[in-house]
């Protein structure tokens, strides 16, 4: 019996030679989780943790970029894309139907209008389209400029329009004029 003790002894005593003491380390701040890989939890700014939402597949569009998000009242999120200028409609079920396929390449921006129609900034060759809840679009803003970057209502109910070419704002009125602002 001492004889398998000492034989048990020399065979294990080696391995807790190379046992590690534990290491402590300190996090308070935002930066210190900046190379962490979360999942489920959230990292606030000031270094608090909360749980983080669950995120779940959408859609695959096959496109490269979405540029912009918008909800409508009913809770349909509408999704502008890029390389081939289109929109997506996704249910809150989440049922996704392709609802506009603009003429130019991208849709950086998309806005809803006082009238619950949708608004869709497309560039190059900027033009601005009013949707229906159909789909059915017609050109309601041409600035004659190549990019037009954000869409914004102002309290007067006149869109107005950034683009980039010469860093210009338009305040667009509802019959579709505009002017440089």
């Amino acid at each position: 019996m001492t004889r398998c003790r000492f034989c048990f002894t020399i065979l294990f005593l080696p391995l807790c030679l190379f046992s590690a003491a534990p290491r402590q380390r300190t996090f308070n701040a935002f930066a210190d989780f900046s190379r962490a890989r979360l999942q489920g939890i959230t990292v606030l700014a000031e270094g608090s943790f909360t749980l983080g939402s669950r995120p779940r597949w959408l859609l695959d569009t096959g496109d490269p970029y979405i540029w912009s998000v918008v909800a409508d009242r009913k809770g349909n999120l509408y999704l502008g894309s890029g390389n081939d200028g289109r929109i997506y409609r996704v249910s809150p079920a989440g049922d996704s139907t392709l609802f506009f396929d603009a003429p130019e390449l991208e849709v950086y921006a998309l806005t809803l209008g006082p009238d619950d129609r949708l608004y869709a900034a497309t560039s190059p060759r900027g033009k601005v389209y009013q949707i229906d809840a159909d789909g059915r679009a017609r050109v309601f803003f041409e600035p004659k400029e190549n990019y037009i970057w954000a869409l914004v209502w102002d309290r007067e109910r006149r869109l107005l329009v950034a683009t980039g070419d010469k860093a210009r704002i338009y305040r667009v009125a509802q019959d579709g004029r505009g002017e440089s602002i």
